[in-house]
């Protein structure tokens, strides 16, 4: 008996400790494992196929059984769970608002808007169903996305693992509680052990067994509590996360192993792929098909040919070498790399994300082409439509390869939080500039980096350096923020020759300690700051009294960084491989060479929530002739500059 699992979490150099359990345990049983991170035609006679997501059309595997294909989407998976008289919330997916009021009269005053399209918490909403409530939403789709019943008695959200009718393992998820702006940041990210009750565990085992009949294997069951009862509210059958095996890998490894062997003995009652696939796309589900990596020869030459001492390569490195080449282009060769990047990204948020249908079709040409002319009639994205059109911003379909969404706090100009939703692609763009500024100012991966952070003392971590960056990586060490500035300075001198990384009024406290104090003066290399306006005081200060320059980055937290601190000069590179910044008068139109306005930024990778034309509360000035007569800086690099930051909201 042969069963392979083709997981996209499966690691490349050796596998998880919970797939490397597993195998000896199912070889005394006469089961052979085997665990890839991409596809092979050979995996087609196996008597068994998983996998973590949907594998694309292919002949050889007609005939095969195999589960992980995406045929129930988020509406049909809990009808499943109904049909075998599970926990169900109460729940509809009406055609208009008649409907909706005729089945949710005993709901009360909210109900859960849940589309199909959402990651995670990404495309979930309360929905008021008193006078309070809006248009019935006019992209909702009967048939695949749905309104729930809001449970108020418990936030958490209490997880249970299944695998054709074995429980693999339950926790409980910290989700707060969804009447609050940022209910989707999770702040404790903390894994607490759930036990569930004996039926609530036959009830879940139950469902888990008919959902092999539609091809589902590994289930992750999001339930909450109300009163007493545990209520189904989400099922997760592709792309689940395994995070938590880290937490209790042996646990999870011996349950797997008994769950595929007992799913084995029900292997007629699991459909071929064949059958699987005419299912997905009669159902529109099958848009992910092709997420798992086809054949080693998908992967680079330099990944192929890498030996364990060797950097992978990645995407991330790729990127990050190509910015070594841009940042010095001339300015029509840079522009042209800037709407090339761009381009891909706006006709993503033109075509899935409501918010900008209209907005941006004043952009295309009959043809299909973007009229570069008329970006200045795209209407500024504003902090209050970011706060109070969120539902309208998420894309409706971020491609599976971006990576997971994740959520994150920023502020409202009113103090008042709202929640920003980030691919991971938009996050690995970030990690690249940060990278090309630790470049810029020749910080070798191997160093040490020093940090002040909030009750941070004693904190060690392993490394400040991404893993796509370096093999080498130096180690970050991590001081409490709270203490004096005389106790940080000798605590950067047991630091010895080190990066630091504050933000810049504890960075103008310290160099005001080493004025007063100079036997206290660290050996600081450079020192990375954002968050805040840096003022020319604190710069001189720096120098003086710390014996370093400060690299500051500018950015938001909506937006990652829009520019970066020259190495030469106190002036700000922007970013424009990532974004366009723009800085523009009260009218919305572009502020002359050497000007003061209004920042204006459009990021280009964050596909998960859009922000096209974002009008920022921040007000900088344009440098006049940056490179004088020449088309590059004094640093080399070409990118446009900001002169100044005169007001800079974190």
């Amino acid at each position: 008996m042969k069963v392979v699992i083709v997981d996209c979490n499966c690691r490349r150099e050796s596998h998880h400790r919970v797939f490397a359990e597993m195998m000896p345990q199912l070889a005394r049983s006469g089961v052979e494992l085997i665990v890839s991170d991409h596809w092979r035609d050979e995996f087609a006679t196996a008597n068994l196929v998983v996998g973590a997501d949907p594998i694309a059309d292919r002949d050889t595997l007609s005939s095969t059984r195999i589960l992980g294909q995406r045929t129930l989407n988020r509406l049909t998976r809990l009808e499943v769970a109904s049909e075998q008289n599970g926990p169900v919330a109460r729940y509809c997916s009406p055609a208009n608002d008649d409907e909706l009021t005729s089945a949710t009269r005993m709901w009360g005053e909210v109900a859960v808007l849940k589309y199909d399209w959402s990651s995670r918490r990404n495309g979930v909403f309360l929905w008021p169903l008193t006078e309070r409530r809006k248009p019935f939403p006019p992209d909702f789709k009967p048939g695949a996305d749905l309104f729930m019943e809001f449970l108020p008695d418990d936030p958490a959200t209490y997880k249970i693992d299944a695998f054709g009718g074995e429980i693999l393992g339950s926790w409980i998820l910290p989700t707060r509680n969804m009447t609050l702006p940022d209910w989707q940041v999770i702040l404790d990210q903390k894994s607490h052990f759930f036990a569930p009750p004996e039926s609530l565990k036959q009830a879940i085992a139950k469902v888990s067994i008919a959902l092999l009949t539609h091809g589902a294997g590994y289930t992750s069951f999001d339930l909450m509590r109300s009163g007493n009862e545990f209520k189904i509210i989400e099922m997760n059958t592709c792309g689940v996360g395994t995070g938590i095996w880290e937490e209790w890998p042996s646990q999870y490894a011996e349950a797997y192993s008994r769950a595929l062997l007992k799913t084995v003995e029900r292997l007629d009652a699991i459909p071929f792929f064949s059958d699987l696939r005419a299912r997905a796309k009669d159902s529109n589900s099958d848009h992910a098909a092709a997420v798992v990596l086809d054949t080693p020869e998908q992967l680079t030459h330099s990944a192929r040919a890498a030996d364990e001492a060797a950097l992978p390569d990645s995407a991330e490195l790729r990127f990050y070498n190509r910015l070594i080449e841009t940042e010095r282009l001339a300015p029509r060769k840079l522009s042209k790399v800037m709407r090339g990047n761009a381009e891909p990204f706006l006709r993503h948020a033109y075509e899935t994300t409501p918010f900008y249908r209209d907005r941006l079709a004043r952009l295309f040409s009959p043809s299909g082409t973007i009229d570069w002319g008329r970006w200045e009639d795209v209407p500024l994205t504003t902090e209050d439509d970011v706060a109070t059109h969120r539902d309208l911003l998420l894309s409706r379909h971020v491609e599976a390869l971006h990576g997971a969404v994740v959520h994150c706090v920023a502020f409202h100009s009113s103090g008042q939080p709202m929640t920003v939703s980030k691919s991971t692609l938009q996050l690995a763009s970030e990690s690249c500039i940060e990278a090309r500024l630790f470049r810029w100012f020749g910080i070798n991966t191997s160093e040490t980096m020093a940090s002040l952070l909030p009750e941070g003392s004693g904190v060690r971590e392993a490394s400040w350096v991404p893993k796509w960056l370096a093999l080498q990586r130096g180690p970050l060490l991590v001081a409490d923020a709270n203490l004096s500035a005389a106790n940080q300075l000798r605590w950067l001198q047991q630091c010895g020759a080190a990066a630091l990384k504050a933000l810049p009024s504890q960075i103008h406290a310290l160099a005001t300690a080493a004025a007063e104090h100079p036997e206290l003066r660290p050996a600081v290399k450079v020192i990375f700051t954002n968050g805040e306006i840096v003022t020319s005081a604190t710069r001189s200060l720096c120098r003086e009294h710390l014996g370093a320059s400060i690299a500051d980055i500018y950015g938001r937290l909506e937006t990652g960084p829009l520019a970066l601190q020259c190495p030469e000069l106190d002036i700000y590179h922007m970013q424009n491989e990532v974004c366009i910044v723009e800085v523009v008068d009260e009218n919305g139109r572009a502020a002359p060479a050497g000007g003061v306005g209004r920042v204006v930024v459009t990021p280009f990778y964050n596909y998960a929530m859009p922000l096209v034309r974002y009008l920022t509360g921040d007000i900088v000035e344009l440098a006049a002739r940056p490179f004088g007569l020449a088309d590059r800086c004094a640093c080399g690099k070409s990118l446009p500059v900001i002169q100044q930051i005169y007001k800079r909201q974190t």
